[in-house]
């Protein structure tokens, strides 16, 4: 009586075993990398929705709003798609689509500070800006399209985000 393995016996035993754990690991992998592309683009949404909520805060309090034109003597907002106005503090505001390294981004001017309000892992691929001056309140319409810098995974998914601001006192628009 044998009370052992042979040697085939041995072989397919761990070549089942190596097909199983192969099929695991490829699961488990799969499940990682679609994971981490979900907190990628998570992550990109809350710090998108960040900056509009910057952006509302600013149109909000807002009036003297202009679209077209340099409708302020002196605070050049390069066009295209952009907006400006008096903020409450008595400032002039710019909003606009930047571009940096090929990478887009929501721009805000005031007072000769630029800076970016988007994170750095969005790029912002297209922004479109429309108006409504009246009647009261003025409303800001908004269409993003936006993607993730940094992981190649996500990179090719854009997300498309609508949002509009109406202004709390009795705004105007100058152009």
């Amino acid at each position: 009586m044998n009370k052992g393995f042979t040697m085939v016996e041995l072989l397919v035993a761990f070549t089942m075993f190596a097909v199983v754990i192969s099929m695991v690991s490829s699961i488990f992998i799969t499940s990682y990398r679609s994971q981490r592309a979900i907190v990628e683009l998570t992550t990109a949404n809350d710090n998108t929705y960040l900056a509009l909520e910057q952006l509302a805060r600013d149109v909000r309090d807002g009036r003297n709003f202009c679209f077209v034109g340099s409708c302020f003597v002196g605070f050049n907002c390069p066009p295209p798609n952009r907006f400006m106005f008096t903020h409450r503090s008595g400032d002039k505001v710019c909003y606009r689509r930047g571009i940096d390294a090929g990478r887009g981004f929501l721009e805000r001017r005031s007072g000769g500070i630029d800076g970016s309000v988007t994170a750095g892992n969005i790029d912002i691929k297209s922004l479109k800006i429309t108006p409504n001056c009246g009647p009261d309140p003025v409303r800001i319409t908004l269409n993003l399209e936006l993607g993730v810098v940094g992981l190649p995974a996500v990179e090719g998914i854009i997300n498309k985000i609508q949002t509009t601001v109406a202004t709390r006192n009795l705004a105007t628009c100058l152009n």
